[in-house]
């Protein structure tokens, strides 16, 4: 292996997969993680599609290597390799540097605050954008992420009312899972972060009614995760204030605002009702030539 390589892995969440998303680096190497749930087809094309050199499908074992490791992490240089959740079309390869990764773990530390003793609660896949944060973003603070294989809404709500658990991140389809299961409370947690798609009223009232510290978040692959945020009870405030465009604009179900920018962040409305983001977290590859993402 050389400096440049890209590795791909289909490792699931925990130990291995984080020592090799923290080892490659070191190598001067570059992570792609699969989307484990494609078809075989489909993980062919992405492994061909980012030209990796090898693909890693099992813990590696047998005696270590003697490798000349780096001292220093070029903060430009290619981190990790993440495809896009290819919801509106074919999934694109966004290339993040480890400057990208830095950048929004400061910007989430300066939304969330950072504490000894936190403990993230990873239940989002980590071929994912906000999978991958947590671990990258633990690491860089000196705190715990504990990650789950997948989501067991029975198992989450057991470990949120348990006082263990500091922080979660979900989406709004496993809060409402939560919900059904019964969860009544979560004790030590700091904040839920919620994301990937607009979280209903009704559940972000649930939520606030017994004290939840949900926060909405607006992000994508391009932006390393978050780079908005809203506490529930903003997003409550925001839904009972008239709406500022024609009705047809939002659905119905949909919050009424996204919060506002993290630190970092810069974010413009175009006048066609695009939102545009700059700031350090956004990936060099995915910014136009006038500096801005269009999204």
């Amino acid at each position: 292996m050389s400096a440049g390589d890209r590795v791909a892995t289909t490792l699931p969440p925990g130990l291995a997969f984080a020592e090799l998303l923290h080892a490659l680096p070191r190598l001067g190497a570059t992570l792609v993680p699969l989307n484990t749930r494609l078809s075989g087809a489909e993980l062919r094309w992405q492994r061909e599609d980012c030209a990796a050199r090898l693909l890693v499908e099992e813990p590696p074992g047998g005696e270590e290597a003697d490798l000349s490791l780096q001292t220093h992490v070029d903060p430009d240089a290619p981190h990790s390799v993440i495809y896009t959740s290819g919801t509106s079309a074919q999934p694109k390869a966004v290339v993040l540097s480890y400057g990208n990764h830095l950048a929004s773990a400061i910007a989430c530390a300066w939304s969330l605050g950072v504490a000894p003793d936190d403990r993230w609660l990873c239940v989002l896949p980590v071929f994912h954008v906000g999978g991958l944060a947590i671990l990258m973003r633990s690491a860089l603070y000196g705190t715990a992420a504990q990650l789950e294989q997948r989501f067991d809404a029975d198992a989450v709500a057991a470990e949120l009312a348990s006082g263990a658990i500091t922080l979660v991140s979900l989406v709004p389809t496993m809060l409402r899972r939560l919900a059904d299961a019964g969860l009544t409370q979560a004790p030590t947690l700091r904040a839920a972060l919620l994301g990937g798609s607009p979280c209903p009223p009704d559940l972000i009232a649930w939520a606030a009614q017994r004290g939840l510290p949900v926060i909405a978040s607006y992000g994508m692959t391009e932006t390393a995760s978050q780079i908005a945020a809203l506490p529930a009870h903003e997003a409550i405030a925001a839904l009972r204030k008239p709406a500022a465009s024609p009705p047809h604009e939002a659905a119905p179900h949909e919050a009424a605002a996204a919060g506002r920018p993290l630190p970092g962040a810069e974010l413009r409305i175009a006048a066609d009702g695009e939102i545009l983001v700059a700031g350090p977290m956004v990936a060099a590859g995915a910014r136009d030539p006038d500096g801005w993402l269009h999204t």
